[in-house]
């Protein structure tokens, strides 16, 4: 017989960066993953670890009795099914842990990102189950988890419910509040950069604990290499701009000609200096086929971002995560994708980078730009955005996860 603590992971394992702390734990715990409805939505095969769906159970306490984990974790609790579960969890004395798997922004881009994001106008294949037997077994489980005393549940998700007809996600959850719908406590990057989840969720500093990037560590734990490659290139930390089939919407709202027009003018700026342009692709265009052609551009998808980041001569870049360790270590251009950035906005303030917008750099607005490192606010930034650069983040999430 197991005698392993057994966690719960609400987590889209799909993303190996997003689950490498949980697996991390396997030696010391048990581990269980829930993210799909349908088995036959599963995108993945050989996970070692668990994996049930959450049409396998009637209720949130169905999934409870049935798995008895000491621990649930969450990469999100925005939804009924997340809601439900963390609610009864907490009524059953089950720790419940939410785990930053990425980095975070301001209410007004996350209000800016949800209404850009558009329905693409395309034919998608059918889902496994047609739509309305999804909504209506997500009601159905979110009912069957309730209890009287989760009264305050079920008007805390009909008032919000409500409010998402009017305001995006974001805003419509920042305008109601329940005690309920929070985790005991919360593994975050750095408490500047998930300051939203006081703004939005109403979470108090004190249940934030700060650890760092885990992904990052690679990049800190010994001397970094910063040579560049024989041929020398530039590197664009791309953005999904234009297209994210995975979700079926246009990713920040950009047409794909003009998608295809920046990447022929960061081409050419490239050219210019000698160099060619690699694109690492974010995983949410990697079903994109879309992009231009051009025998100076490379295409990236799977790669050593590593040695991408730290060989690279020059890197363009917008809201990504990796942007973090190429600011640390590269002169960097930013791409300014939305209009209310927090983070491109407190690059400028820290005078971190040069910025230009997506039409600019189609209008050709880089062939006068001299883009230079700034370290002068470097440890500013390392402190608001990656919290430390001692390679150790994933000891400290490791040991905050098996905490009590």
């Amino acid at each position: 017989m197991n005698s392993k603590p057994k966690y719960l992971c609400a987590f889209g394992y799909h993303r190996q960066n997003w689950i490498a702390p949980l697996i991390a734990l396997e030696e010391d715990v048990q581990l269980v993953f829930v993210f799909h409805i349908y088995k036959a939505d599963e995108q993945i095969e050989g996970l070692n670890a668990k994996i049930v769906y959450w049409s396998d159970f009637s209720s949130a306490q169905d999934l409870l009795d049935q798995i008895k984990p000491q621990k649930v974790i969450f990469m999100s609790i925005d939804s009924p099914l997340t809601i439900a579960l963390n609610s009864v969890a907490r009524k059953m004395q089950i720790r419940t842990v939410f785990l930053q798997h990425g980095l975070m922004h301001s209410l007004k881009m996350y209000d800016e990102v949800q209404r850009r994001g558009t329905p693409l106008q395309v034919k998608t294949q059918e889902p496994s189950k047609n739509a309305l037997a999804r909504r209506n077994f997500i009601l159905k489980f979110f009912l069957s988890s309730l209890r009287f005393y989760n009264l305050k549940l079920l008007i805390y998700q009909f008032r919000l419910s409500l409010l998402e007809r009017k305001h995006s996600k974001a805003i419509a959850k920042s305008k109601v509040y329940s005690d309920l719908v929070l985790a005991d406590k919360y593994i975050v990057y750095t408490r500047e950069n998930a300051k939203v989840l006081s703004e939005r969720d109403k979470v108090s500093d004190e249940k934030l604990i700060p650890v760092g990037i885990p992904e990052f560590d690679i990049f800190f734990e010994t001397q970094s290499d910063t040579e560049t490659y024989i041929e020398p290139y530039m590197l664009l930390i791309d953005y999904p701009m234009a297209e994210v089939k995975e979700y079926n919407n246009t990713g920040a709202g950009y047409t794909k000609k003009e998608v295809n027009n920046m990447y022929l003018a960061l081409s050419d700026y490239a050219k210019a200096k000698g160099c060619s342009l690699k694109i690492k692709l974010h995983p949410y265009s990697y079903e994109s086929e879309f992009m231009v052609q051009d025998k100076n551009i490379t295409y990236l998808r799977h790669a050593d971002t590593k040695d991408l980041i730290l060989k690279s001569k020059l890197i363009f870049g917008a809201v990504s995560s990796l942007m973090l360790p190429a600011l640390v270590f590269k002169a960097v251009v930013l791409i300014e994708v939305f209009e209310n950035s927090d983070f491109a906005l407190r690059l400028q303030e820290l005078g971190m980078c040069d910025s230009f917008t997506v039409k600019e750099i189609i209008n050709g607005a880089l062939i006068s730009a001299k883009p230079k490192m700034n370290s002068r606010n470097k440890d500013l930034f390392v402190n608001e955005y990656l919290y430390k650069t001692d390679g150790q983040s994933m000891k400290r999430v490791i040991s905050e996860l098996l905490r009590d």
